[in-house]
């Protein structure tokens, strides 16, 4: 083997060398592009969702406040019901002993 044979390999392997190198580096970051790209996209829908629960959770709130306030009227006006009722009674009872008075004048007369 003579040395310009040696040189012209050497030469060969290291352009295989370098041409690999390059190769592999282009795949590296084409398959970084595809690797990041579904990563981009989970972390936006991440973002999407956290800000729906956010909101979901903001209107939930507000929705107990009011049912908790409707409660609250509920119970009041259960609590005025029952007190008229009791009223209605006592004058029914009033009422019917006023009646009873009469009747017994009626009678005298």
């Amino acid at each position: 083997m003579d040395i310009n044979l040696f040189y012209g390999m050497a030469l060969v392997f290291t352009v295989m060398i370098v041409g690999l190198y390059y190769n592999i580096k282009r795949d590296i970051k084409a398959s970084e592009s595809e690797r990041v790209e579904p990563l981009n996209k989970l972390n936006t829908s991440i973002t999407e969702l956290n800000t729906t629960i956010r909101h979901m959770i903001e209107n939930d709130q507000v929705r107990d406040n009011r049912i908790n306030n409707h409660g609250r009227e509920i119970d009041d006006n259960t609590k005025k019901i029952i007190n008229l009722d009791n009223r209605t009674r006592t004058l029914e009872k009033h009422s019917d002993r006023l009646e009873l008075r009469v009747g017994k004048l009626e009678e005298r007369k």
